[in-house]
């Protein structure tokens, strides 16, 4: 009897125990032994380990730049802007009429 899930047996017999299927990506399977297998998870889990860390070290930055952010909001309230009319006309008239008198 062989085990067919948790509840169920069927009528067989167990043939290369030690060898198990591994995902490579775009649905290629390569049959590895456990050893092999193990060795593949545990490179899987040190480059998930890597990218939650490089994430959260991005998350600090922004969370970083959202604070001083907030308090340049916050501050924000005692500074005021400075605006000024910006006609140039008349500066320009005044160069075409010396750039005229020069030719």
């Amino acid at each position: 009897m062989a085990p067919f899930g948790k509840l169920a047996f069927i009528p067989g017999r167990i043939v290369h125990s030690n060898e198990i299927l591994v995902l490579l990506g775009d649905d290629y399977f390569v049959e590895r032994t456990c050893k092999q297998s193990i060795e593949i998870v545990n490179r899987r889990l040190e480059n998930i380990k890597e990218k939650i860390e490089k994430h959260r070290k991005e998350k600090e930055v922004f969370n970083q730049q959202k604070k001083y952010t907030s308090e340049f909001l916050n501050d924000r309230k005692n500074m005021f802007e400075i605006k000024e009319n910006d006609d140039d006309t008349g500066v320009k008239q005044e160069e075409k009429k010396t750039i005229k008198s020069t030719y």
